[in-house]
């Protein structure tokens, strides 16, 4: 935000120079590089250097604010889906998950509705529960305003021309009313709430340097706080000025933009992208995401919210996949269930994109093909297959289409691991990729594992990310095919001599292989179905439920090409047609292009995933 020589009556603006304001410096640090998790898609980690891609986005570029004290998204994500607000309920016995599609998945929270009718190019930006916890308002872009259970109607923008989309919105502690904040940094004002300025106001014609990403009320309600997306803070009301990121980092340009803050003390935090954290004032820093060492091969994707503990004891921030991050009595306990305002570890993927960091997934426009070998199971599993492919398309809205039976058979190894099995079979199956492959299998009882899934990645040529890498020493720039499903195999374990018990704990076993095959991994939660060992849980939890909602069709993925297809890739370079054979881990091809960037296509690499064994 860019500092002016005068500070206009009304509103207090950014200053320059350091007013005693702490910052966690580690915000400006970005997470993992890509190498450890391209060995996931087979990448030839011998030529290839990649630096940290910067993420691609698209959609809006104004910031989706969530919920009273809680800030979201900086843009939706390039496919159109994110999570856009993580809110505890009034007693902070859990959360609901907030997705642009107006989804809200209950976290440990009733659920009292969802999905609000919207237009083309109009998202849901924020929820706020009522104070009795009995129901929420979810909020949208062009300021339409949706109450569920108790929650009553004030009024909204409907048919209003707006400046800019409406980023975020918050109730009175009261219930009676609610206000709406837009990306220009304009206040709406409902019910009760009283209305003490807005950006608009105070400069007007003046274009802001980043947007305003988030409103957040004082502790008392007597006033708020508008945070943009430099670190820029305007406050109103009684809500006082305790410096801001351009004040304490006068010129600095930071590499993740802030997506919200929250109150804490009489002051403010404030939250980048990256989960790094600016305290100010009297606020309280009790960590952040970049403080948490990374994994080997893990990709985080952007924060894109972040709610509070009423007594700012803690806070918890979710990325745009929905996995969270607790902190101070939000934190995740090392031992034992989370529970209260703890963050939960709801949900898992078995990879991410490093480019994009979003989830591997099925193309969502065209339907997945299944074919059924029954021949080692008992009668009753071929019906649990169709009944839980039903619940997997319920979750996801992704299509799946019954081939029919098949006699092909996949076995498996000594440990468990499945047989080699050909992505692309004409003989069989016709020009086309191989259909999944569900089946029964004599179970291994030296392992007691009970199901293996195995879904199959291909490099999706229609979608492309542009990046620079080091070839031989030389930097190239490059269009990378982003990984998706084309098929795979689900295996479930049976013998002739199991029982009722047995048979009772099947379509739980088959709907946790098919979990995998559309992308969970697995979870230390004994509440999700996506638990590795076999618990009494019958179906998706909650946690699991929200993994899928994130999997599923509203991601639309362009169609994969054939295993025969020539295609152009984004207008660069023309592809010869591809054989079909499945070339397996290790390798990858570059294909050079004298007009354009090069193209690197990984290889077709499998990806194991088993459920475990019996508790015995």
């Amino acid at each position: 935000m860019t500092n002016l020589p005068e500070t206009p009556e009304g509103a207090q603006q950014t200053e320059t120079g350091s007013h005693g304001a702490t910052l966690d410096r580690r915000s400006f640090l970005r997470s993992g590089g890509a190498l450890g998790a391209l060995a996931l898609v087979g990448a030839p980690l011998r030529t290839l250097s990649v630096p940290a891609p910067a993420r691609p986005r698209s959609g809006p570029t104004s910031g989706l604010a969530a919920a009273p004290l809680t800030a979201a998204s900086t843009g939706l994500t390039a496919d159109g889906l994110t999570v856009v607000a993580i809110v505890y309920t009034p007693d902070e016995s859990g959360y609901w998950v907030v997705t642009s599609d107006g989804a809200v998945l209950p976290i440990d929270a009733p659920h009292f509705g969802d999905r609000p009718s919207l237009s083309e190019g109009e998202y849901v930006s924020a929820l706020s529960p009522t104070p009795s916890g009995g129901g929420y308002w979810l909020f949208t872009t062009s300021g339409r305003v949706t109450g569920y259970g108790d929650a009553l109607h004030y009024g909204d923008l409907t048919g209003v021309a707006l400046a800019g989309p409406v980023v975020g919105a918050a109730a009175l502690p009261s219930g009676e009313g609610y206000y709406m904040v837009g990306s220009d940094g304009g206040i709406f004002s409902f019910g009760a709430a009283t209305y003490m300025g807005s950006v608009p106001q105070v400069l007007p014609g003046v274009a802001l340097a980043q947007p305003v990403v988030g409103l957040v009320p004082t502790p008392s309600s007597d006033g708020y706080w508008l945070v943009a997306g430099d670190g820029g803070i305007f406050s109103f009301g009684a809500a006082g000025f305790y410096d801001s990121v351009p004040g304490v980092l006068p010129g600095v340009t930071l590499d993740e933009p802030v997506i919200g803050a929250l109150a804490s003390g009489q002051a403010y935090l404030m939250v980048a992208s990256d989960g790094g954290i600016f305290n100010f004032g009297d606020s309280v820093f009790l960590g952040s995401r970049p403080g948490i060492p990374t994994e080997p091969g893990e990709i985080r994707s952007p924060v894109s919210a972040v709610t509070v503990t009423s007594d700012r004891s803690g806070y918890m921030m979710v990325d745009e996949v929905g996995e969270t991050w607790g902190f101070g009595s939000a934190a995740t306990p090392q031992s034992g269930n989370p529970s209260g305002p703890q963050a939960r570890l709801t949900h898992t993927f078995i990879g991410k994109w490093p480019y994009t960091s979003l989830p591997l997934r099925w193309p969502s426009a065209e339907p997945i093909h299944y074919v059924l070998n029954n021949s080692f199971g008992p009668p009753e599993a071929s019906q649990m297959v169709h009944d839980a492919v039903a619940e997997i398309s319920s979750r996801t809205g992704l299509q799946f289409i019954f081939d029919g039976t098949t006699t092909e058979y996949v076995g498996h190894s000594s440990d468990d691991t499945p047989d080699h099995r050909e992505s692309y079979q004409p003989s069989r199956y016709g020009d086309r990729w191989a259909p999944v492959w569900i089946g029964a299998r004599p179970d291994n009882v030296a392992t007691g594992t009970v199901g293996v899934a195995q879904p199959v990645l291909h490099a999706n040529e229609r979608v492309t990310t542009q990046i620079e890498v080091e070839i031989d020493g030389v930097l190239q720039t490059i269009a990378v095919g982003e990984p998706i499903f084309i098929t795979g195999t689900v295996s479930y374990h049976w013998q002739p001599y199991y029982g009722a018990a047995a048979l009772a704990e099947l379509p739980a076993v088959i709907l946790h292989e098919l979990g995998h095959l559309v992308g969970l991994g697995h979870v230390n939660s004994v509440a999700e179905l996506m638990y590795p060992s076999l618990t009494g849980v019958a179906d998706f939890g909650q946690g699991d439920r929200l993994g899928l909602h994130l999997l599923g069709s509203t991601a639309a993925i362009p169609p994969a090409p054939g295993p025969r297809e020539g295609i152009d890739i984004t207008q660069f370079v023309s592809i010869a047609s591809d054989e079909g054979t499945d070339s397996g881990p290790g390798g990858g091809e570059l294909i050079p292009n004298p007009d354009g960037p090069d193209f690197y296509r990984p290889p077709r690499p499998t990806l194991p995933v088993c459920l475990g064994t019996r508790p015995r």
